[in-house]
């Protein structure tokens, strides 16, 4: 959700006051504290109960009906906004499954109006022009704060109320796609670990018995890349860079470049169906980053890569790169890695070697 230079026809700017009553909690005599807490009550839900924009029960605190009904205010109730004034500035949730409940006090309670969709208006707070606001009125200390009268002045557009409904759900279904993507994404590398656990055994444990030696026992040859500057304009050679591998050990050759590599240092600085790649510089996450050249075309490949070759005898460069693709591969090289790796570095590398 981004801030319009100018609002379409028939939205305004309005303050949050305008569109939502500020509950805060009872900070009063019958604050509830750890020792009115209960197995079962009523939730009595602080800050680090919102999480992702819901409320996680599975560390809920509960307080009796008899402290719940000595509480003057802060009682939530299904449809409520809650949004955090204090340390999280900013985490906020729907109250969806609850029927009744408190705040702590670092929270308060937003309970929209007429005028706005509790989705639509949920979602300005938790956009990046909602978070923004935040450094408009927070103290600056150490321990940032806000107080409910800030929150009240808070700018808001304000669609029709179709025109919210319309923007909650294509935001609705934005989000539901990133989290089935992410979901994937674990789901995949949960698959990868698996798969590799079976066909090498835990790397730890070591479980088959495989000898653990370094990569230099195995490595015949390493390379750093060409130092010759690379163009967008076809001509001579294209060349592989450091983006040209991706995290998941693949090469991708969607963007290019070229350079002119002299024909005496063209074996030095090409690449043979079967080469290892090894990127040596990035952040710590992306060095390391690994793949297998799987063509028979001419490619050169540039100063922030290694190329690696191996005794075919002992080592089958597909292997090495699963293995330094693996889970454990890339913890181990996230724990050894530092702004970039050097082929010394790379060859005192310790991995399993299979028969």
């Amino acid at each position: 959700m981004s801030k319009p230079t100018k609002l379409p026809e028939g939205w305004k700017l309005v303050s949050l006051g305008e569109v939502g009553t500020l509950i805060n909690g009872d900070r009063g005599k019958n604050y509830p504290s750890q020792k009115d807490f209960v197995d079962n009550g009523v939730p009595f839900i602080n800050a680090g109960h919102i999480q992702n924009g819901e409320i996680d029960f599975e560390s809920m605190n509960f307080i009796s009906r008899k402290r719940f009904d000595l509480l003057g205010s802060g009682k939530v109730k299904s449809g409520d906004i809650l949004y955090c004034l204090r340390g999280s500035l900013g985490k906020t949730a729907i109250i969806k499954d609850i029927q009744e409940g408190a705040i702590a006090s670092s929270l308060v309670i937003i309970r929209p109006s007429e005028q706005i969709r509790t989705d639509y208006f949920y979602r300005y707070l938790a956009s990046p022009i909602g978070q923004a606001e935040i450094y408009k009125y927070d103290n600056g200390s150490s321990q940032p704060n806000l107080s409910a009268q800030s929150l009240k002045q808070y700018r808001l557009p304000l669609p029709p109320l179709e025109e919210q409904r319309r923007i909650a759900a294509i935001l609705d279904k934005a989000d539901g796609v990133r989290r089935k993507r992410k979901e994937a994404i674990r789901l995949t590398e949960e698959l990868l670990r698996s798969t590799f656990l079976e066909m090498f055994g835990d790397p730890v444990t070591n479980p088959k018995g495989w000898e653990i030696c370094p990569m230099k026992k195995i490595v015949i040859e390493t390379q750093y890349g060409t130092a010759e500057k690379s163009q967008e304009v076809m001509g001579g050679l294209p060349i592989l860079r450091m983006n040209n591998i991706t995290y998941s050990g693949e090469i991708d050759l969607n963007s290019l470049k070229w350079c002119q590599i002299p024909l005496k240092d063209e074996d030095k600085f090409t690449v043979k169906r079967g080469d290892l790649l090894f990127n040596r510089t990035n952040s710590p996450e992306l060095v390391g980053k690994t793949a297998v050249w799987r063509s028979d075309d001419k490619f050169a490949y540039a100063g922030y890569l290694i190329r690696v070759r191996f005794d075919k005898s002992k080592a089958n460069s597909e292997y090495v790169s699963a293995f330094l693709n693996s889970a454990y591969g890339k913890r181990y090289l996230l724990e050894k890695a530092k702004p970039s790796i050097n082929m010394s570095n790379f060859r005192g590398a310790s991995h399993l070697c299979n028969p």
